[in-house]
């Protein structure tokens, strides 16, 4: 399991329990002379082998497009802050069903990571607005406050303060997941889970990561 480190640097007074963000710092880029995803020898072998090839490759793709620093990629974000992107990732009604049955005893540490990004299939970013809040309950309001506290503590990150978050791949999970703390655990708060989350830089790069997000979930 990759070593979390604790936000200690730049506090925020009154910015609530911080204590739950966390930003990793264990990995490593890739180096550039990584194999890319057009590489001939993807393509040779049987189907097993192909597809194992594509997988680490798209692994190795995903890395080289991680925010940098690669320290401040990764951090826990809100369920409410962020936003599906079907066209990376199309929402199945009938995989939600399911997904929402497996998340009966919530979020749990070591789930799948989320891939997340800033920018929209046009590149663009979309603030939290006015009715954004007002559609959130009182307890995803706080969890948000919370959040944007935690952006503003760490410098590489302040510039995220307010903006959604798009998911590249998490979508299916997301919907099921706020479906369902939505109708049984509105006023529960230890059910307003943020989730461990990696940012990529998309933006110009859309088919790239459509494509290295249907190899990894092969």
């Amino acid at each position: 399991m990759p070593r979390i480190l604790q936000v200690e640097n730049n506090p925020v007074e009154d910015a609530g329990d911080l204590s739950l963000f966390s930003l990793d710092d264990s990995e490593e880029c890739q180096d550039d002379d990584e194999e890319g995803l057009r590489d001939i020898d993807v393509y040779e072998g049987n189907e097993d082998d192909i597809r194992t090839r594509q997988k680490l490759n798209s692994v190795a793709t995903i890395s080289r497009l991680r925010f940098q620093p690669l320290s401040s990629s990764r951090f826990p974000i809100p369920l409410c802050r962020m936003l599906a992107m079907p066209m990376v990732r199309p929402t199945l009604t009938s995989d939600l069903a399911k997904l929402e049955q497996e998340f009966v005893h919530g979020y749990r540490d070591g789930a799948s990571v989320f891939y997340v990004t800033l920018t929209n299939e046009e590149g663009k970013t979309q603030e939290v607005t006015e009715s954004d809040k007002a559609s959130w309950d009182p307890i995803w309001r706080a969890k948000n406050e919370d959040f944007n506290s935690f952006l503003l503590s760490v410098p590489e990150l302040s510039g995220f303060t307010n903006l959604m978050f798009f998911v590249c791949d998490g979508n299916h999970r997301r919907h099921a997941w706020l479906n369902h703390i939505e109708r049984l655990h509105k006023i529960d708060e230890a059910w307003h889970f943020l989730v461990d989350s990696i940012i990529l830089e998309t933006k110009g790069k859309i088919g790239l990561v459509m494509q290295v997000m249907h190899n990894i979930n092969k």
